[in-house]
């Protein structure tokens, strides 16, 4: 499996670190003008509590903080990590004291969109991971430098607009999300990263976006690939576990893509995979758990069709294999040459006769 394909880096949950130095080394902005406190838990009273509703205290968001480093004056030390996932949290206003935070995780908690409204406040964030929340649309409060978003598992049935310019990797996985809509060109120039695994779309239609490198839609409904050719950036694209029986939409233009995972759908003829022959880049191809894949002797003929692969259905081609396909091919093209010299034979037969 592909490194691009395993997505590490966004979905897996981090390893823990240690805070190290006491709370008087924490020099972020201290602010009184928030919400009275509801009820002050240290990190260690959170265990057992998961049926409580909190309000971020000044004191959990201080023992949440990560990744230590000087702050711009030199003179103290700045964290740029708040880490505030699994505290049952509905309000984070506190966490907008941090003037130095980039990176903030607030995943598996109660927050609303409403209760992100506080982000506007944080204009120095880089990356926001907010999954298995109650958030019900993606239009987040404008964030300047916003890199990385993650809204994964929350309660999302359509894509809202979305004003973060300098937004490169969005994650929408396990929603309820239809369509792929809302994208604005104009505004996500810088978009590379798309991924809406595990959601109810039917339709490529609305996916416009000339910078994108990496989709992934695995495990959706999808029944057409008809306006694919217009992602011509595409490096990886995963279509596995939908609908798809024809592989009509990839263009000559596409010549970036180099990884497609199409197994787990309906293809029932393999003649649907000499489409692929012009996408000239690709090099990783799944086909597996289709409907014409039933045999072994199917992957020479992907491969007859497809010499340039390097890895099909996770094996990599071997020299021997390579070779014995192009013989294949040679000697398909030629009963082919040899049965139209037949047919055109026969037709000035027919014209001679007809004389």
């Amino acid at each position: 499996m592909s490194e691009s394909e395993s997505e590490n880096e966004f979905e897996e949950e981090e390893d823990e670190e240690e805070n190290e130095g006491d709370k008087e080394q924490k020099t972020e902005v201290e602010n009184s003008n928030f919400p009275p406190i509801v009820k002050k838990l240290s990190p260690y009273e959170f265990e057992g509590k998961h049926d409580q509703k909190i309000i971020l205290t000044k004191d959990v968001a201080m023992d949440s903080l990560k990744r230590p480093g000087f702050s711009p004056d030199g003179l103290g030390i700045a964290y740029t990590e708040l880490d505030l996932k699994s505290k049952n949290l509905v309000n984070i206003e506190v966490a907008t004291s941090f003037k130095y935070v980039m990176y903030l995780n607030v995943s598996f908690n109660k927050l609303t969109n409403k209760s992100l409204s506080c982000l506007r406040l944080m204009p120095q964030l880089l990356m926001v991971r907010a999954d298995s929340n109650l958030l019900t649309s993606t239009d987040l409060p404008h964030i300047a430098f916003l890199q990385i978003l993650t809204l994964n598992n929350n309660n999302l049935t359509k894509i809202s607009k979305i004003s973060q310019p300098n937004l490169g990797v969005l994650l929408l996985n396990d929603n309820k999300i239809e369509r792929v809509e809302n994208l604005d060109t104009d505004i996500l120039k810088n978009l590379r990263r798309l991924s809406l695994k595990r959601n109810n779309i039917t339709t490529l239609q609305g996916v416009c976006l000339q910078s994108l490198r990496y989709l992934y839609l695995q495990q959706n409904k999808i029944e057409s690939l008809k306006g694919i050719d217009r992602l011509q950036n595409l490096i990886v694209l995963n279509v596995a576990d939908n609908q798809i029986a024809k592989l009509d939409g990839f263009s000559p233009n596409m010549k970036m893509l180099r990884e497609l995972y199409l197994h787990n759908n309906k293809i029932a003829s393999i003649s649907e995979i000499s489409k692929l022959y012009k996408l000239t880049a690709l090099r990783l191809l799944t086909t597996g758990n289709n409907p014409f894949s039933k045999t072994d002797e199917n992957r020479q003929e992907i491969l007859m069709r497809l010499l340039r692969i390097d890895e099909l259905n996770a094996r990599k081609v071997s020299p021997s294999e390579r070779k014995e396909a192009y013989e294949l091919r040679l000697e398909r093209e030629y009963e082919e040459g040899s049965e139209k010299s037949e047919e055109l034979d026969e037709e000035e037969e027919e014209e001679e006769d007809d004389d």
